[in-house]
């Protein structure tokens, strides 16, 4: 299915290849980052495509000890775990059509406000980390 004919499939969850690739198509409205949590997951792999609005999302390395920051544990059902701000992280700033990748361990903070709370329609492709083939594997990522 091509990404065009997706931006218009309502919001919600669209399997692609049964659980292991999804399209979520999500319309939201941006936050302050304060009002924000990190999340990561171990399973699957993110692509967020953003269709329209503005979007700054955050991000940093995966954290050495897992405990530390640690707000909410849900890995083994939902595969997510929600963080508080990390000491050291990065900014990208999403317009429409851009997109941001995180691979599993990698902290995100999604569906920031720029300057002002705005709407914004994306979709987050979940791809299950196991069907990506590594062309190169360094320590414990695969790239």
């Amino acid at each position: 299915m091509e990404t065009s004919a997706l931006a218009e499939k309502p919001v919600g969850r669209h399997p692609l290849e049964g659980d292991d690739i999804v399209a979520m198509v999500n319309e939201t409205t941006t936050e302050a980052e304060s009002r924000k949590r990190f999340e990561l997951h171990d399973a699957y792999l993110d692509i967020h495509l953003l269709l329209s609005g503005r979007e700054k999302q955050l991000y940093a390395p995966e954290p050495a000890d897992r405990k530390t920051g640690l707000l909410e544990d849900a890995l083994l059902k939902d595969d997510i775990a929600f963080y508080s701000l990390p000491v050291h992280y990065n900014t990208l700033i999403l317009e429409p059509g851009d997109y941001a990748i995180y691979l599993p361990g990698e902290l995100h903070c999604p569906c920031c406000a720029v300057e002002e709370a705005e709407p914004v329609r994306k979709i987050v492709f979940k791809i299950l980390a196991s069907r990506i083939k590594p062309k190169y594997v360094i320590g414990e990522k695969f790239i």
